[in-house]
């Protein structure tokens, strides 16, 4: 992309992204300060894994990891969070407090962050801490049920021993009393409790080996009541609704630009079509005669856009001449893709700047389907061109009261003349070509106003014989795929199409080298025609001019 599309491109679409993104942002904001504040209050668990690692119910062993993580999962299952809900008479159930619970461990540690989200700030850290505390406490009942499971049988015999040692000494007392043999008792008493103290020794170093292959579980940290909610983030929201803003924004803009098949710019057409810019013409009111002059803003800036349009037909003329170097032009046909784009106007001023250059030059109305030149100039309909045509046949030349003056020295107008009846079949026969060649000796040059090459053959048959094809497009209006094909089809009967004219651009489009302080030593500009009442400067007809048809 080129810096001139690009800035094009910033300057068209600036106004409307900075609109969408502050709108969204804006959404954003209010819907965040909508929302109900909640808060987030979080504790962690210590959780040490057994040395040789977590038996994992007997059947593989754990690592550290693998136990912090699966001390997370048990944190939010339903059995623990059930006694939750008991112990703190909370409404709901177990998946509701699911939602609001979240245990996640900590990479490279044995921590496990416990997290509570409540729009009570008090309460979520109630929750938070009376699920740590619960975990821990049935963690470490689990590893006593563990121990004592598997310590049963020494501790069966501890006890059993104990019993039968108590009740030796019981029978001890009384023989001791009558003064009886006691030597074997008190042998077998103390054999007892040697064996008893063994057991004893043993229980605890098994408690103590035990004790290595379980994991140990604590509160690390308790959860501390939040003092500021953690959700809705008004700021990061709006920032990230104004971010998502100018995203769509710009998508946006860039498919509408992608769509738009609009000729805009000089760019556009060189770009879409393939063929020179050879004008952009303005908007402009010119003033037509007995009108007053508009005083104030308004006259200067009607002033300054009629000299703007001049300044825009003089560079469409100088185009126009340097298009030709290669050949003589002697005939320019001057078209359009759709009806209302301007072209009698544009064909009109045309003619007026190249007679301002000191040529002789002829502007022949051949839109005889809807003729409009008679009206610009104020001249009679008819005799006319297609009168010359008729004549022809049986004089062999043009009729010269058919060429009527104008008030612009060197340039003169063959109105329409009489409606024929089969306008494309006049234009595409060979008298046509006759009087055209005919007229083009006389005159240093002819511009001729055809109709719209949309949908009818007579623009067609025109350029076919003409030295030079003109096509008239209306800004942001024509589309670039309508207007390729009118150009394929001028081409495909032979139709030299030296360049298009943008017709009725705005004044960003134009560019500022059209726009001049017009001083007395730079002379008068051309002043466009307004069709002399009967059209405006934009092509259409005047309610008045409507009336009298």
């Amino acid at each position: 992309m080129q810096p001139q599309q690009l800035r094009k491109l910033v300057r068209r679409w600036t106004i409307p992204v900075v609109v969408i993104t502050v709108i969204a942002a804006g959404v954003a904001f209010a819907v965040s300060r909508t929302l109900q504040p909640i808060y987030s209050a979080t504790g962690s668990v210590l959780i040490v894994a057994a040395p040789g690692g977590s038996a994992n119910n007997g059947v593989s062993p754990l690592n550290a990891s693998q136990v912090t993580t699966t001390a997370a999962a048990l944190m939010t299952e339903p059995p623990l969070l059930q006694q939750v809900i008991g112990e703190l008479h909370l409404g709901g159930t177990a998946d509701d407090l699911a939602k609001r619970v979240t245990a996640t461990p900590e990479t490279n540690t044995e921590l496990v962050d416990v997290m509570v989200k409540d729009p009570d700030p008090a309460l979520a850290a109630t929750i938070a801490n009376r699920v740590m505390s619960d975990y821990v406490d049935q963690v470490t009942q689990a590893n006593q049920k563990r121990v004592d499971q598997a310590g049963a049988a020494l501790q069966g015999q501890i006890t059993q021993l104990g019993a039968q040692l108590s009740k030796d000494e019981d029978t001890l007392a009384p023989l001791a009393q009558r003064r009886q043999d006691t030597t074997q008792i008190k042998a077998q008493i103390q054999a007892e409790t040697a064996t008893l103290s063994q057991l004893t020794t043993n229980y605890s170093s098994f408690k103590a080996a035990q004790a290595q292959n379980e994991d140990s579980v604590s509160v690390a940290a308790a959860a501390a009541t939040p003092t500021s909610p953690s959700s809705p983030k008004v700021l990061l929201n709006t920032i990230l609704g104004g971010m998502a803003g100018l995203l769509i924004a710009v998508g946006l803009a860039s498919l509408l630009e992608y769509l738009d098949q609009g000729l805009h710019s000089e760019a556009d057409v060189t770009e879409r079509l393939g063929v020179p810019c050879l004008g952009v013409i303005p908007r402009f009111t010119a003033t037509r005669p007995g009108d007053p002059v508009a005083k104030g803003r308004r006259g200067k800036n009607s002033a300054r856009h009629s000299q703007a349009a001049g300044e825009a037909f003089r560079r469409l003329r100088t185009n126009l001449v340097f298009s030709g170097l290669d050949e003589p032009l002697t005939s320019v046909v001057v078209t359009s893709v759709h009806p209302g784009e301007g072209k009698t106007r544009t064909a009109a001023n045309l003619a007026v700047a190249l007679a301002g250059a000191e040529k002789e030059v002829l502007l022949i109305d051949a839109d005889m389907r809807k003729p409009s030149q008679h009206k610009v100039f104020d001249k009679p309909l008819y005799p006319g061109f297609s009168d010359v045509l008729i004549a022809s046949a049986q004089a062999g030349t043009p009729v010269a009261p058919a060429i009527h003056t104008t008030k612009f020295p060197g340039l003169g107008v063959m109105t329409c003349g009489t409606i024929p009846p089969n306008p494309s079949e006049l234009l595409a026969s060979r008298r046509s070509v006759g009087v055209l060649r005919a007229l083009e000796s006389q005159h240093d040059i002819v511009v001729i106003d055809t109709p719209p090459a949309e949908a009818l053959t007579d623009a067609v048959s025109a350029a076919a014989n003409a030295s030079a094809t003109i096509l008239v497009v209306e800004a942001g209006r024509t589309n670039a795929t309508e207007a390729a094909t009118a150009i394929a089809a001028l081409r495909k009967v032979g139709a030299k199409v030296v360049g298009v004219v943008i017709n009725k651009a705005r004044e960003k489009d134009v560019g500022a080298y059209y726009y001049y302080d017009y001083s007395e030593k730079k002379g008068t500009p051309i002043e466009p025609l307004a069709s002399n009442g009967a059209l405006t400067a934009t092509g259409e007809r005047h309610p008045e001019a409507a009336r009298s048809r």
